[in-house]
């Protein structure tokens, strides 16, 4: 049974599970973007850990998301059934910083219209393979309506390119 008490109607923005559903797209919280921007360093796997589960909620708005954070998943994988050491460098400080500062500047990401034409672009580079679906508006603006990034494991690394890039497209 639908309680209306609870229903809104007629709303110019809808927050839903921490992302704002506008007329023209969805957008991030910015709230909640605030809090993760005044994070600290990490010292520790588990803060990682709870770091890039933050950071991946909002992956889709981040263009070559895998690329960045490839080097702070690095250190939270086993081998051998072993964790490896933790050892915070620059690289991944920078990284960290990277992902922040990409959170801030986050676009919109617009709503399909399938009455436009489809832009898609695949970049297969460094062991990972990034697509972004964009589509023009009216005063030919190109805007985002997804990002996908994949990071490929040892077996799909060895494929031949024209493979990795039908991969992206998978």
């Amino acid at each position: 049974m639908i309680k209306l008490k609870k229903c809104k109607f007629i709303q110019r923005e809808l927050w839903f599970l921490r992302h704002i559903i506008l007329a023209d797209g969805i957008r991030t919280d910015p709230e909640k973007i605030a809090k993760m921007v005044a994070l600290l360093s990490l010292t520790n796997l588990k803060k990682l850990r709870l770091r890039l589960g933050l950071f991946f909620y909002y992956w889709q708005y981040i263009k070559g998301f895998s690329d960045i954070t490839r080097s702070m998943y690095k250190l939270i994988r086993e081998e051998n059934d072993k964790l490896i050491s933790f050892e915070w460098m620059l690289a991944k400080q920078k990284a960290f910083k990277v992902i922040k500062v990409k959170l801030i500047i986050v676009s919109i990401i617009v709503h399909f219209n399938f009455n436009k034409l489809f832009i898609l672009y695949i970049d297969v580079s460094g062991g990972g393979v990034e697509a972004i679906l964009h589509q023009k508006d009216d005063n030919r603006r190109e805007w985002i309506i997804i990002c996908a990034n994949r990071t490929f494991n040892e077996y799909k690394k060895k494929y031949p390119i024209i493979e990795q890039e039908c991969l992206a497209v998978v």
